[in-house]
């Protein structure tokens, strides 16, 4: 699932890191604060309500979040062929 962080802070371009006191680009950092406001999660969907409400289990952001997409967890679907020779081959 990808939401929209409506409520966060996108001010932050430049910040101190601690014992440094210089002030440094966020992206040069390893700072989890970002400007970048989208989140986000991997979820369970337990249901659809009548008028279009998903009931999620997994999601940890604010009441009225904007969803802004759903994606499907690739990594739960198997190939439907059985692996070939050659499939994962590497090198010559």
């Amino acid at each position: 699932m990808l939401y929209w962080m409506h409520l966060s802070r996108r001010d932050l371009v430049l910040q101190s890191p601690a014992n440094d006191g210089a002030l440094h680009g966020t992206f040069a950092l390893r700072a989890p604060v970002r400007p970048n406001p989208i989140g986000t999660a991997i979820v369970r969907l337990i249901g659809l309500e009548p008028d279009g409400v998903l009931l999620v289990r997994g999601l940890d952001c604010v009441d009225g979040t904007p969803l802004l997409d759903l994606k499907p967890d690739r990594s739960l679907f198997t190939p439907i062929a059985p692996e070939q020779p050659g499939d994962r081959q590497i090198g010559d």
